[in-house]
């Protein structure tokens, strides 16, 4: 039996017909992820940024969906600042090896296989800016 949707996340105008959500959440997903600790300080740190406005292209009209949405980002969040701490601790040592030496590819710190994960954060982390800050539309 497939379990009751507590939330519906719609992917855009074109898929809003069909309610593709990328999360499937049941009632009981949204109560664990409500009572978890460190979820809501996460959640609480992005109500706190007040730019949970959304744009003209995905405005909602009901409030059940906009928390539906405000919900897959904090989730999301909480699943990529792993990523980040990542990046950042790895940033750092590449820094301090580095001491006064101006080198601009960070990467080149690093040998082998750590190169390839090190370039591969970068890369993420650069070019996805807006979205792993959560800077714009949730």
């Amino acid at each position: 039996m497939a379990p009751h949707r507590a939330f519906s996340f719609p992917l855009s105008h074109i898929e809003e017909e069909w309610r593709i959500p990328p999360f499937e959440l049941n009632k009981k997903d949204v109560s664990n992820l409500r009572s978890c600790e460190a979820f809501q300080i996460i959640r609480h740190l992005l109500i706190d940024r007040k730019d949970t406005e959304f744009c003209d292209h995905h405005s909602l009209d009901s409030e059940e969906d906009k928390e539906a949405w405000l919900l897959q980002r904090d989730i999301t969040y909480a699943l990529i600042v792993p990523i980040l701490e990542i990046y950042r601790h790895a940033t750092h040592i590449a820094k301090a090896l580095l001491g006064n030496r101006h080198i601009f590819d960070l990467e080149l710190v690093f040998r082998g296989e750590a190169r390839g994960a090190f370039s591969w954060l970068q890369c993420f982390v650069m070019e996805e800016e807006d979205w792993c800050l959560t800077r714009g539309c949730p």
